[in-house]
């Protein structure tokens, strides 16, 4: 986007950015609800370094904050046996 940026207007911009958060919000769900503790911390330091330290650690304390204030943020699909 530095090479090519996009015209002020352009509504892409804002899609690319509402894309960004949830998908790195929904993977640090994962990471703090799915992840066995035995893989925990190998998964976290994956995480931070595939994401950056500064947008991943935000993202984390975000859900936490969302944990804490009891919000649902992933719904889990319903599978093909229900």
């Amino acid at each position: 986007m530095q090479e090519r940026p996009l015209p002020a207007d352009s509504p892409v911009a804002s899609w690319i950015h509402d894309n960004y958060f949830d998908c790195i919000t929904r993977n640090a769900y994962m990471l703090l609800h799915r992840v066995d503790k035995e893989l925990y911390g190998e998964a976290q330091n994956i995480f931070l370094e595939s994401w950056g330290q500064e947008s991943a650690s935000k993202a984390i304390a975000s859900v936490q904050e969302m944990d804490r204030q009891g919000k649902l943020f992933y719904k889990s699909k319903p599978s093909a046996a229900s």
